[in-house]
């Protein structure tokens, strides 16, 4: 491999000192870098980052933050009220104090503000269902080498996991990632659909952006098709904020199952990347087949650019796809374009919001 490198650059390279004799090629390829600003000392933090991930994974599982929500309580207190192991708990508890996720005085420990709002359970800002996701997603990360040995995935698909914790915070933890960081707020401000009477939110799962497109479009209902195993989330959630009346939830699988019904808007979020190209081509011809003349297609993804070597998230993202699924991987943009056109989908545009979140969406018309 280094030796192939040092083909492709034009250069050698002698311990960590790079000895130039770069042609045009190799100095368009330096300029090009983004790793400029790599040092050891970033590269060691980056690799032994999962030291403080980890113990806030472990906290969100033991649910400290909510126990500590009640007030000041010593270790041999928090022990006692959950069954810990005291001298285990507070090596815990004083690394998460390190971490300004805690505050210790005189021996008791309580939250934080920050730790108040989005790590307790008592809080409408709590985060904790993204964190368990994340857990949940760890063995599998572990094993990346492994699978690119293999091109095999190490995990089932989460939204089809047995699990009901996995799947609780896989679809909250989602739902609350939109709503609290005003992601779907902020979306559906961008797209206007001021015209559109009907809405399909597929693999829409808790009914998040079915639920904000039909708060801000006073004339719209809208339907969310899932998993059946989707159904008490999304009915708690549809519930939630009154619009059983305008939202309906419909059970199945949209790789086997056909679409019912005809809609103004589809709304595609994050499903895509969880399927090979052949089965992402399958659901959006059926989800544009379900779609009104002149009604609008919305797919809504991490979307890599067209050489797929970034943004940074849609490529990592990819390698999460990887060990999770068989064929799943982040698409790019000219890839979604394509499927889209085949689709008998026109007009598209990219569309992305001013803070470079790094979610975008692309809208198209069926003529």
């Amino acid at each position: 491999m280094l030796i192939e490198l040092q083909s492709y650059l034009g250069c050698n390279f002698v311990g960590a000192t790079w000895i130039t004799n770069l042609d045009d090629r190799g100095r368009s390829y330096m300029s090009m870098s983004k790793n400029n600003d790599w040092s050891q000392e970033k590269l060691i933090q980056l690799s032994g980052g999962y030291w403080q991930a980890f113990a806030i994974h472990a906290a969100i599982e033991l649910d400290l933050f909510t126990l500590l929500d009640s007030g000041l309580k010593t270790s041999k207190e928090m022990a006692h009220l959950a069954s810990y192991n005291q001298r285990a708990c507070e090596m815990l508890l004083n690394a998460l104090c390190a971490m300004d996720l805690l505050v210790k005085i005189d021996g008791n420990f309580t939250n934080t503000p920050f730790a108040s709002e989005f790590l307790s359970k008592n809080s409408e800002a709590y985060t904790g269902y993204i964190i368990g996701h994340h857990h949940h997603l760890v063995d599998s990360w572990n094993n990346l080498a492994s699978v690119v040995r293999t091109g095999e995935p190490h995990r089932s698909s989460t939204s089809h996991t047995n699990s009901e914790i996995e799947r609780e915070n896989f679809l909250m933890g989602m739902f609350n990632m939109a709503f609290r960081s005003r992601l779907a707020p902020r979306w559906v401000e961008k797209i206007n659909l001021a015209k559109a009477q009907s809405i399909l939110d597929l693999g829409g799962g808790p009914g998040t952006y079915a639920i904000y497109f039909c708060q801000n479009n006073a004339q719209m209902s809208g339907t969310v098709f899932d998993l059946p195993t989707t159904a008490p989330f999304a009915e708690k959630t549809i519930a939630r904020f009154n619009l059983n009346d305008r939202i309906n939830f419909i059970g199945g699988d949209f790789t086997v199952n056909d679409i019912p019904g005809k809609y103004d808007a589809v709304w595609l979020s994050h499903i895509l990347h969880g399927m090979d190209e052949k089965n992402c081509q399958l659901v959006i011809s059926k989800a544009a087949k379900a779609l009104n003349p002149n009604g609008v297609f919305l797919i809504h993804e991490f979307i890599l650019n067209d050489e797929k070597s970034g943004p940074l998230f849609p490529a990592l993202f990819s390698l999460n796809m990887l060990v999770g699924t068989t064929g799943g991987q982040s698409y790019s943009k000219a890839d979604l374009i394509k499927m889209l056109s085949n689709a008998g989908i026109s007009q598209i545009e990219h569309l992305t919001l001013e803070d470079k979140t790094p979610s975008s969406v692309l809208r198209g018309i069926k003529i």
